[in-house]
């Protein structure tokens, strides 16, 4: 589960441009894993917390790893 731990973060409009283009590489990131049917579910939740999930396929632990360190928008928050 990944948490924007900044609240600035809630209101898109607090987003520098390259925040935005994390975003951006981050649907990118997602539409391929889906297109290599790696990707089972995304989206945002409806907790007051401004979060998504995410739920792939993955044969191990190591291979779950890798997959959700190659998601850009884990950069967002550093």
């Amino acid at each position: 589960m990944l948490k924007l731990s900044d609240p600035k973060f809630k209101e898109e409009s607090n987003w520098t441009e390259e925040q935005n283009k994390i975003i951006e590489d981050h649907f990118i990131y997602l539409k391929k894993l889906k297109s290599d049917n790696i990707l089972v579910m995304a989206g945002r939740t409806i907790e007051k917390e401004t979060f998504g999930i995410v739920i792939y396929k993955a044969m191990t632990r190591i291979e779950a790893l890798k997959i959700m360190n190659g998601d850009p928008a884990l950069k967002i928050n550093s």
